[in-house]
C-alpha cells in the first residue's frame, strides 16, 4: 500500500466538525433571516434570538413586533415577555393595540413581568375604555402600585373571566385603599364613570357586589363590618346576602355576631341561614351556641350539617376557656369528644341532654360514643 503523503497526513481529518458560530455570528444571522419573505423563516430566526443572551438581540424582537404577519409579532412578543427588559416597554405598550387578541395578551403578559410604571396608564386606559383583558387586569395587578387599585375595582363590573381577575389581583394585594371603593358597590354608588347602577346589566352589577363582599372578607379588616352588616340586614338579593354572611365570617369579628344570628334564625332564604351558620362557627363566639342548635332542626340536609361542623368548632374552640351560662358549658363538656363530621342529631341530643344535666364529666365521652353508635336516637 503506498502510504498516505506527509501533507495529506498532517492537514484536517476529513468530515471535521466546523468550530461553533458565536453569539454575534448567531445574531446577525437571525438579523438577516427576520428579513426574509417567509414568515416562517422569521418565526424561526425569533426561536433562535431568544437563546441569545445579547442586548442587541432585544432590538431585533422588539423589530419583530412590528411584522407584518401576527404569527410573527407573537412569537416576538412570547420571547420579550421572557426576557423582562425595561427596554421592550414602549414597544409592548403599543402591541396592547394590536389587532390580533391573542397579541394583545402576551403583550399585556410581558408588561405584567417587567412591572414599570411606564405601562400603567395604557392599562389603566384600556380598563376605563372597557377594553381590557385578563392578561391586562392581571399585568394591572402584577404593577403593585397605589394608582391602579380603584381601576382594579371598576373591573368587576366586567365579565366573569376579566372580573376573576380582577378580584385575584386585589386578593393578593390586600390593599386598604380599596376598602371605600368596594363599599361604593355594596352600597349602589360606584365612584368612577360608569352609567347609573341601574342600567348597567342586572347580572354584571349582581357579580360585582358579591365580588365586592368576597374581597372585603379576604382583607379581612374591621373598617367594612359597617357596610356588610346593612348589606347583610337590607339587600334584597339572596345571593349577595350568602356573600357578605360568608365574608363577615372570614373577618371573625364578634361585632357581626347578632347579626348573623338574625339572619340565622329570620332570612327567608335557607342558604343565606346555612351561610350565617357557617360564619357564626368561623368567629367562634358562645352567644351563638342556643341558636345553632336550634338550627340544627333544619329540613334541608345541608344546612343542618353545615350547622352541626359550625356548633363542633366552637365546641374545641372553647375548651381551655372560662365559659359563662348553661348553653356553652353544655357544649364545652360534650365538644370534647365530637369527631370533624360529626352527625347533626348526635350533636343535638348531647347537647340537650348535658344542658338538662343529665351528662356528668365523668360519662360524657361514653355517651356521646353510645349515641353515634345509633346516630343520636339513644332514649
Amino acid at each position: 500500500m503506498t502510504p498516505m503523503p506527509f501533507f495529506k497526513r498532517a492537514g484536517k481529518p476529513e468530515g471535521e466538525t466546523p468550530a461553533p458560530k458565536t453569539e454575534l455570528e448567531q445574531l446577525h444571522e437571525a438579523a438577516e433571516e427576520l428579513k426574509h419573505p417567509d414568515s416562517d423563516v422569521r418565526r424561526k430566526a425569533i426561536k433562535k434570538l431568544e437563546k441569545i443572551k445579547l442586548k442587541s438581540a432585544v432590538t431585533c424582537l422588539t423589530d419583530a413586533l412590528h411584522d407584518q404577519d401576527w404569527g410573527v409579532r407573537l412569537v416576538a412578543a412570547t420571547a420579550l415577555s421572557d426576557r423582562q427588559d425595561p427596554r421592550t416597554v414602549h414597544h409592548l405598550v403599543l402591541a396592547l393595540f394590536d389587532n390580533q387578541p391573542i397579541v394583545k395578551f402576551h403583550a399585556a403578559e410581558a408588561l405584567g413581568k417587567i412591572r414599570h410604571e411606564d405601562a400603567i396608564q395604557h392599562l389603566v386606559k384600556l380598563v376605563q375604555e372597557e377594553r381590557a383583558g385578563t392578561a391586562e387586569v392581571e399585568a394591572l395587578g402584577n404593577m403593585g402600585h397605589e394608582s391602579v387599585i380603584s381601576h382594579l375595582v371598576q373591573a368587576l363590573y366586567e365579565p366573569a373571566e376579566v372580573r376573576k381577575a380582577a378580584e385575584k389581583a386585589l386578593v393578593e394585594l390586600r390593599p386598604m385603599s380599596a376598602i371605600p371603593h368596594l363599599e361604593k358597590i355594596l352600597r349602589q354608588e360606584p365612584d368612577f364613570e360608569k352609567p347609573p347602577l341601574k342600567d348597567i346589566d342586572h347580572e354584571l352589577g349582581l357579580s360585582a357586589k358579591c365580588t365586592a363582599a368576597d374581597i372585603l372578607g379576604e382583607i379581612g379588616h374591621e373598617s367594612a363590618l359597617p357596610v356588610l352588616i346593612q348589606t347583610l340586614r337590607r339587600d334584597s338579593r339572596a345571593d349577595i346576602r350568602m356573600h357578605v354572611a360568608t365574608a363577615l365570617g372570614k373577618i371573625g369579628h364578634e361585632s357581626a355576631v347578632p347579626h348573623l344570628i338574625k339572619a340565622l334564625q329570620l332570612d327567608p332564604d335557607w342558604e343565606v341561614m346555612m351561610h350565617a351558620a357557617e360564619a357564626l362557627g368561623k368567629i367562634g363566639h358562645e352567644s351563638a351556641i342556643p341558636y345553632l342548635v336550634k338550627a340544627l332542626k333544619a329540613p334541608e340536609q345541608a344546612m343542618r350539617g353545615t350547622t352541626a361542623d359550625s356548633l363542633v368548632k366552637i365546641g374545641w374552640n372553647i375548651q381551655k376557656k372560662e365559659v359563662k351560662g348553661k348553653e356553652a358549658k353544655a357544649l364545652q363538656l360534650m365538644g370534647a369528644y365530637f369527631h370533624e363530621e360529626e352527625e347533626a342529631e348526635t350533636i343535638r341530643k348531647a347537647y340537650e341532654t348535658a344542658l338538662a344535666g343529665k351528662v356528668t364529666k365523668k360519662n360524657a365521652r361514653l355517651y356521646v360514643k353510645q349515641l353515634r353508635a345509633v346516630k343520636g336516637k339513644l332514649k
